[in-house]
């Protein structure tokens, strides 16, 4: 079956408002006789005669006056989609797409969302490297990435919005002695995908240097995994210690610190510039920031 064309179906609209083909055609912005084809077609579309011809005047038929009343519900229906558009309703309404990496996604990204986000905003969130979230927000895939340092490029914008502490897990019966930084050339280090970046962070900043080689052990993708090798005594790992808190209140595994030796590590929201943040954003940004400064666990 031939749809109707809607360009005929807005002049039929407009000439039924207006009365006239001649009132009509200033609005439509086309000659009567223009006017007259494109009414001819839609009543040949549509097997029907929509008007009587009284002079000047069109009046309608029985199958014209339905075909107004449908014309009255769909520009009425178009006109609130536009409103919502214009408004961002339609965008509010949209799941909101988050990438991010995985331990702040997981351990703290994750659990603010689900206890403060109604269940109007739907959430899809993955969890990926940081180079997997630049690329998703900059082919406009995803709505918002986190990711733990910023990039500089033309398609998106990075903005701090919160700090984590990363700190050396170790086996809960490392407790009853202290570490030298010296043992830990020897120590059994476990791995996870991404832990480049947070190992050479930790090491500059709390022993001024890396070691010139690391005795590696067991590697995983996820930190679960990692912290439940170290609860086992297969080695010791650098984590961010919102991934480490439920392990470390159990008492499964342990905290080790140099006095006065703290490392944070700074999280970035990653947006498209060409695209407007969504409220859900913009909250998000305003609480995080409050976890900045946030004291680390003694």
């Amino acid at each position: 079956m031939e749809l109707a064309d809607l360009r005929y179906l807005s002049t039929f609209f407009a000439v039924c408002r207006c009365g006239t083909l001649a009132k009509a055609a200033p609005i439509l912005h086309k000659t009567q006789p223009a006017i007259s084809y494109d009414l001819r077609q839609l009543e040949s579309q549509l097997g029907v005669a929509l008007f009587e011809r009284t002079g000047r005047r069109l009046l309608l038929t029985p199958q014209g006056v339905a075909v107004r009343e449908f014309c009255d519900s769909c520009f009425a229906g178009f006109e609130v989609v536009r409103q919502k558009l214009l408004t961002g309703e339609v965008i509010r309404k949209a799941p909101l797409r988050v990438a991010a990496v995985a331990g702040f996604g997981r351990y703290r990204f994750l659990p603010l969302v689900l206890s403060k986000f109604s269940l109007e905003t739907r959430l899809i969130l993955v969890f990926r490297t940081a180079e997997e979230v630049f690329r998703l927000i900059g082919d406009g895939e995803y709505d918002l990435g986190v990711v733990y340092y910023p990039k500089l490029s033309k398609q998106i914008r990075c903005e701090k919005v919160a700090s984590e502490e990363l700190v050396l897990i170790v086996p809960a019966g490392f407790r009853s002695r202290r570490i030298d930084p010296k043992d830990l050339e020897q120590a059994r280090f476990i791995t996870y995908d991404e832990c480049d970046y947070p190992f050479a962070k930790w090491f500059d900043k709390v022993l001024g240097d890396t070691p010139p080689t690391l005795s590696q052990g067991d590697h995983f993708e996820d930190l679960e995994e990692v912290l439940e090798a170290i609860a086992h005594g297969r080695g010791i790992s650098i984590l961010p210690l919102d991934a480490a808190q439920a392990f470390l209140q159990s008492g499964r595994v342990a905290l080790w610190r140099i006095r006065g030796k703290w490392c944070f590590n700074e999280l970035f929201f990653v947006e498209r510039i060409s695209t407007s943040s969504r409220s859900e954003i913009v909250w998000l940004k305003q609480t995080f920031r409050s976890f900045i400064a946030r004291r680390p666990l003694r």
